[in-house]
C-alpha cells in the first residue's frame, strides 16, 4: 500500500521543527551563557539581543502563514533555514555587541520560517479528518529538539570551543533543511493529483475558508487563547533563556567549569 505523500510533508515539518528549536529557541539560552562568558558582557545587554530575537519571531508568524499559503512552504522554509544557520554562525564569531544583536535578528527570522505557524500552515492542506494527528506527529520535532539541542551544543563548546560549535551548527542547519524544502516540501496535494488525507475523491470541506484575519481577530476564544498562550510561553521563555546561565552559576551544577 503506498503512503499517502501527505506523511512525507508531516515528516519534513517534524525535522525543521526539531533544526528550528534546536539551534533557535532552545538554543538562545546557551548562545546568553556563552556570548557573556566570553565576552564579559552583561547578562542585561545580551538579554537585550534575545528579546529582540523573540519579537522579531513573533512579530513575522503572521507574514510566515500568509507566505506559506501564498507561495508555498518550500521559499519559506529553506530562507528560515538560510536565515537561521547565518545567525548561529554569527554569534560564534560576533565581538561586539551590535553583533550579538544581528545575530539574534536573524536568528528570529529563521525560527518563524520554522516554527508552529509553518509547521500548521504548511500541512493543512494535506489534511482534514486527519489534520489534528499531522500536526502533533509534526510537533513532536519541537519537543525533541529541545531535548536534543542543549546537550548537543554544551558538548560541542565543551570539545571544540563555541565558535566552531556555532560554524558546525549552522551548516548543519543549511544542510538539512535547504535539501527537505526543495525536494520534500510541497504546496498542495492537488499539485500531485492527490486529495487531503489521501481519500480517493474530494474530502468535503469546512467553513474554514471563509475565516478571515480580522474576522478571527473578533472572536473572543481566538483572543482569550492568544493571552493565555502568551502568558503561558512569556515564563516559559524566560525560564528557558536564562536556565544555562542560572546553572552555571550553581556551585553544585557549574562550580567546576
Amino acid at each position: 500500500m503506498r503512503v499517502f505523500y501527505g506523511w512525507w510533508i508531516v515528516a519534513a515539518c517534524m525535522l525543521s521543527a526539531l533544526v528550528g528549536n534546536a539551534f533557535g529557541l532552545f538554543g538562545a539560552g546557551v548562545y546568553l551563557h556563552e556570548v557573556v562568558t566570553v565576552h564579559g558582557w552583561t547578562t542585561g545587554l545580551v538579554s537585550g539581543a534575545v528579546t529582540v530575537f523573540y519579537v522579531v519571531s513573533a512579530l513575522l508568524l503572521i507574514p510566515v502563514g500568509v507566505g506559506i499559503k501564498r507561495f508555498g512552504p518550500r521559499p519559506v522554509v529553506a530562507l528560515g533555514g538560510i536565515a537561521l544557520a547565518g545567525g548561529v554562525v554569527e554569534i560564534g564569531q560576533a565581538t561586539a555587541p551590535w553583533q550579538a544583536y544581528l545575530a539574534f535578528l536573524f536568528m528570529g527570522i529563521g525560527w518563524a520560517g520554522l516554527s508552529t505557524t509553518a509547521v500548521t500552515t504548511t500541512l493543512a492542506p494535506w489534511f482534514d479528518k486527519h489534520q489534528g494527528r499531522a500536526i502533533s506527529i509534526a510537533s513532536l520535532g519541537a519537543s525533541v529538539g529541545g531535548i536534543i539541542g542543549t546537550p548537543m551544543l554544551l558538548f560541542g563548546i565543551g570539545r571544540i570551543g563555541f565558535a566552531s560549535t556555532t560554524i558546525v551548527a549552522g551548516v548543519l542547519a543549511v544542510t538539512l533543511l535547504v535539501p527537505l524544502a526543495t525536494f520534500v516540501l510541497r504546496n498542495h496535494p492537488r499539485n500531485l493529483g492527490l486529495f487531503p488525507d489521501g481519500l480517493a475523491s474530494e474530502a468535503a470541506t469546512t467553513d474554514a475558508s471563509n475565516w478571515t484575519l480580522p474576522t478571527a481577530f473578533r472572536t473572543p476564544a481566538l483572543r482569550s487563547l492568544m493571552v493565555t498562550f502568551g502568558i503561558g510561553m512569556m515564563v516559559q521563555i524566560g525560564f528557558l533563556t536564562h536556565q544555562i546561565r542560572l546553572l552555571a552559576q550553581s556551585p553544585t551544577i557549574g562550580g567546576s567549569r
